[in-house]
């Protein structure tokens, strides 16, 4: 852990209410190499104001427009330079300060891993991270995104509006000679409903033609089939 360097990005825009607990929640972690990267996405509401109250913790600071959430979030990773990257974003915070620090001094090999995930808190519920290959191959999300750290180097395709992170997502799992590797810790508290939670006609367009690329037709069908059954159900 000590030779190991993590980078945190916390993506924001108008948010004063909530950035201040995620930059304290990052700035504070027991970790001795990290490196913080804030991504503003050109606020005017005094959220700003409050992220420069933190500079002297914050490796580096953008604050401009953007083209939307994925843009924002390549900004950040093209600034990055640690070897694992994780995406805390503004109203997110991580569960305790010794978070980082329980993740990587508890997985000591790691050479073949592209992605490490476990659970998160929403509305102050545990919510455990699920078997991978049942939920992605379903069309859904196996853990939060914000439980999540990525091996660098890694990108978002822009050209996907909504489900940026689950094409994401779905490439590394789509790479055989890397696996993903749960760890049994709580990673953060998440605020639900985020951007990728709105289920409209794009969100399941993306989705399915995700699954297409990447698995095959029997994805898409088993996610049909998930989705139908889901809505009965409700």
């Amino acid at each position: 852990m000590k030779a190991m360097l993590v980078t945190i990005i916390t993506v924001v825009f108008n948010d004063k209410e909530n950035i201040r607990k995620t930059i304290e929640s990052v700035i504070n972690q027991s970790v001795e190499r990290w490196e913080y990267i804030v991504v503003d996405g050109g606020s005017t509401d005094g959220t700003l104001d409050i992220i420069l109250e933190y500079q002297d913790r914050i490796t580096k600071i953008i604050s401009e427009t953007d083209k939307g959430i994925f843009n924002a979030m390549n900004k950040g990773v093209r600034q990055a330079t640690g070897q694992w990257i994780n995406f805390m974003n503004s109203g997110d915070f991580f569960y305790s300060d010794t978070v980082i620090e329980d993740v990587f001094n508890g997985l000591p090999h790691l050479n073949n891993v592209s992605l490490i995930y476990g659970d998160k808190v929403t509305d102050g519920i545990h919510v455990p991270a699920v078997p991978p290959r049942n939920a992605i191959e379903s069309g859904g999300f196996f853990a939060c995104h914000q439980s999540m750290f990525f091996r660098a180097p890694i990108s978002y395709k822009e050209n996907f509006q909504i489900l940026s992170d689950f094409e994401l997502i779905l490439r590394l799992y789509a790479d055989k000679t890397r696996s993903f590797i749960y760890t049994p810790n709580i990673i953060c508290n998440y605020a639900d409903g985020g951007f990728s939670s709105v289920v409209r006609w794009r969100t399941r367009l993306e989705r399915y033609y995700c699954l297409f690329r990447y698995i095959g037709v029997r994805a898409v069908v088993r996610s049909l089939i998930f989705t139908f059954f889901n809505k009965f159900r409700s």
